[in-house]
């Protein structure tokens, strides 16, 4: 979903509060306070939504490999060290994607289905 069409759905959802202009400066303002809060404490909390997070990777040397597919040794270059941002998703944004994680049975439920399936087959018996 493109920014526009985010603020378009955020404007349909409130006709009669917000303005498509509202909804932009509000989305841009989030986004402004973002940028300085993760400069500033390395953690933006988006409520409902996500926790950014920022990284810090350490400088890696080069070193020595071999490409898997041709066997043929190679170099991988030096990295200077970075920082990199990682979202980690809330619960509440979780759950609506991972309908399976919460209607899973348990492993005893489980078991316990497979064995009476096989208990109630008509040809469990062995034959003689």
């Amino acid at each position: 979903m493109s920014k526009p069409e985010l603020i378009q759905k955020i404007a349909e959802l409130h006709p009669n509060n917000m303005t498509r202009k509202d909804v932009k400066g509000v989305i841009e303002s989030l986004a402004e306070v973002g940028y300085k809060e993760l400069k500033k404490t390395g953690a933006f909390f988006v409520p409902g939504f996500a926790k950014f997070v920022v990284i810090k990777k350490p400088a890696t040397k080069a070193r020595k490999g071999i490409n898997p597919f041709t066997q043929e040794p190679t170099i991988f270059k030096a990295k200077p060290a970075r920082k990199i941002i990682r979202a980690r998703p809330v619960k509440a944004a979780k759950d609506p994607v991972s309908w399976r994680r919460r209607h899973r049975r348990s492993s005893k439920t489980a078991r316990v289905a497979r064995w009476t399936m096989f208990r109630y087959r008509s040809d469990w018996r062995v034959r003689s």
